[in-house]
């Protein structure tokens, strides 16, 4: 009769993460650590004084406890907090932006304004909650400036630019 701690026509058990030790969780990550940054088995394996098959298991526990974290993550929770913040951020710009009297810092907050949507509108589309988002924006009546002169003067330019088909960034 053979004893075997392998049931029968299964395999081995498998560790979950919370039975390792706290002392080998912390070396699995300084492992993890050390591999990630480039380091080879052999020099981690070195570098702690274990064998280099002991940092083999590291990593493949190190793996396990990755994918046990990440199932744990509520996705949908995730990418609300994550719309939230973007949506916070851009509302933020956009305040900056009226609330700015130099020119050049209300550009740079336009700009801003328009960095937030664009990943806002990347993280709805990959996350398949928008399919397509609008290849061109108009804004219309917008003009910075309030003299009238320069106002006619923004416009004629404006208008110039885009007959020549050059681009306005942050317009």
């Amino acid at each position: 009769m053979v004893l075997s701690l392998v049931p029968p026509g299964g395999e081995a058990p498998q560790k979950k993460v919370k039975d390792i030790s706290s002392r080998r969780r912390e070396r699995i990550k300084k492992v993890q650590d050390l591999f990630l940054s480039g380091l080879k088995p052999s020099e981690i394996a070195e570098r702690f004084g274990i064998s280099e098959r002991m940092v083999k298991y590291d990593l493949r526990d190190g793996r396990r406890n990755y994918a046990e974290m990440a199932s744990q993550v509520d996705q949908h929770e995730t990418i609300g907090e994550q719309l939230a913040l973007l949506q916070k951020c851009q509302r933020l710009a956009m305040r900056d932006y009226q609330k700015f009297i130099a020119e050049s810092n209300k550009v740079g907050a336009l700009r801003l304004v328009g960095e937030f949507h664009a990943k806002l509108m990347t993280l709805l589309q990959t996350t398949g909650l928008v399919r397509e988002v609008p290849k061109k924006f108009i804004l219309e009546d917008f003009n910075p400036f309030e003299d009238e002169e320069f106002t006619q003067e923004f416009d004629a330019l404006i208008l110039k630019a885009r007959k020549k088909g050059i681009k306005i960034f942050g317009i």
